[in-house]
């Protein structure tokens, strides 16, 4: 089971992002630690998607297991599971064209970095307050927001692969009628 920095690629050298006039450009000024974590890994949407596999009964992709953060993982009311991290730049081109005028930002000055799947985004603390600390924002929940960490560092060493071996995903009775060849993207279903 993969966790924490297993789940992300380092960038090539080739692949270094000039942070400073991202930030010049969009008028905004994002916490040094997310910023070094950026600078560092690969991100795009498919870097936290979890596992998928190929149903021949729907003829489509189905998930297998989620990423997770740990410390939260036996707590029902509060897990949370991670749908999907952008890159900086397609971040901040939804920050320029919709985000900056969302509550998130304009009240507490949260950037979003991820989408969660029980709706919302865990966000990136900006302002001197909360600099670099991570929030949850569940869309129906009462709360505006959920400390969940103090940087994007700690976030991703509590991140993990969840498979729920009492709860096989639909079409299969076990974990172990999944495979994956060497070189494939997705696993599959062993009759």
């Amino acid at each position: 089971m993969r966790s924490g920095f297993e789940l992300f690629k380092t960038r090539k050298q080739e692949e270094s992002i000039d942070i400073a006039t991202l930030e010049q450009q969009y008028g905004i000024q994002l916490p040094p630690l997310y910023k070094l974590f950026v600078s560092t890994f690969h991100l795009d949407r498919k870097v936290l998607a979890g596992e998928r596999y190929f149903d021949t009964t729907i003829q489509n992709y189905r998930e297998a297991a989620m990423v997770a953060y740990y410390p939260l993982l036996n707590d029902p009311e509060k897990v949370l599971d991670i749908s999907l991290m952008y890159d900086l730049e397609f971040n901040l081109i939804m920050w320029q064209n919709n985000y900056q005028r969302e509550p998130e930002w304009m009240d507490y000055g949260f950037f979003k970095i991820t989408d969660i799947g029980m709706g919302g985004g865990l966000y990136v603390g900006t302002r001197d307050e909360n600099k670099d600390k991570i929030f949850r924002i569940v869309w129906d929940w009462d709360e505006p927001y959920d400390e969940i960490c103090d940087n994007i560092f700690e976030l991703v060493r509590g991140l993990t692969l969840v498979y729920d071996p009492n709860d096989p995903p639909h079409g299969i009775t076990s974990y172990d009628q999944l495979y994956k060849n060497w070189g494939d993207e997705y696993w599959q279903i062993r009759s």
